[in-house]
């Protein structure tokens, strides 16, 4: 089975910032020219595997096991958009852009498995590799990974996948998301055949009752109220914008900031839930 470990990822100096922001923005680049080309001929009822794949204008700056990681992702992508409307025979949005020059390239990266190198300890380190036009740039030798500190400890032990390399501009924060193929004797299993039924709701997130006679009550209400208030100052905002201009950085962050506060909550709640009823012995959970 598949888990992730997440820990932020801290350069440790400006140089070494500086090289990573450049990595993540020309993989952001490297997609959005893909989606461009690709969206454009899906419209114009082309195929969307005949366009260039833009590997020799990358690859000196991201190396080639990154950009051809990014090209895969954004394939796996466009296949999962037609499955979709095949197997369900509904509309489907095609795969999207990450940012744009405007307003800002939405800064990730995807790193290969066998490309990086996670070193735990009292220092923790990742290495990654980067292109020869940035090793040329910064003074990196020729086999040379940059290299910058994590924070974190592994939850997960097990065979590494692919790494995903993000930059969150509201928490200004790079973090790394590691799946790894965890044997499936880790798999925890409960301690009982109980039962529980959970009522979904707005006001209150989660009732919870078990057949063994607990019950759990989550109130959305301070969630909410964190929503209205960032809602709030989005309308504020949009209000002030020119008569000519639909958003803002700043209208930006403060949506992605309501969406990782609602995310956060939940996910909180789903992990102190699923914990709970893991030590009472449930088995099975109605919703």
């Amino acid at each position: 089975m598949r888990r992730t470990n997440t820990f932020e990822v801290v350069p440790q100096s400006e140089q070494d910032e500086v090289v990573l922001r450049r990595l993540l923005d020309a993989s952001a680049s490297l997609w959005n020219r893909l989606t461009y080309a690709r969206r454009q001929q899906f419209f114009s009822g082309e195929s969307v595997w005949d366009c260039a794949d833009y590997y020799e204008e990358y690859v000196d700056v991201l190396g080639s096991a990154t950009t051809q990681q990014v090209t895969r992702v954004n394939d796996a992508a466009w296949r999962s958009f037609f499955e979709t409307v095949e197997e369900t025979d509904q509309e489907a949005s095609p795969p999207g852009y990450w940012g744009n020059q405007a307003d800002g390239r939405d800064l990730r990266t995807y790193i290969r498995n066998d490309a990086y190198t996670i070193n735990w300890g009292e220092r923790s380190r990742l290495e990654i590799p980067i292109g020869s036009q940035l090793k040329d740039e910064y003074g990196f030798s020729r086999y040379e990974r940059l290299r910058v500190a994590v924070r974190g400890d592994p939850h997960w032990q097990g065979d590494q996948c692919r790494l995903h390399l993000t930059y969150d501009d509201v928490d200004e924060t790079y973090r790394a998301y590691q799946p790894v193929m965890v044997p499936e004797s880790q798999r925890a299993t409960p301690t009982g055949t109980d039962a529980a039924a959970l009522d979904i709701g707005a006001n209150v997130l989660v009732a919870c009752t078990t057949t063994g006679g607990a019950q759990y009550w989550y109130s959305g209400q301070e969630p909410f109220r964190q929503f209205r208030e960032t809602t709030e100052r989005i309308a504020d905002a949009m209000e002030k914008l020119p008569a000519d201009q639909h958003t803002s950085k700043r209208i930006s962050r403060l949506y992605r900031k309501r969406s990782r506060r609602r995310d956060h909550a939940v996910n909180a709640m789903l992990r102190d839930l699923i914990q709970r009823l893991h030590d009472d012995g449930v088995e099975t959970i109605y919703h």
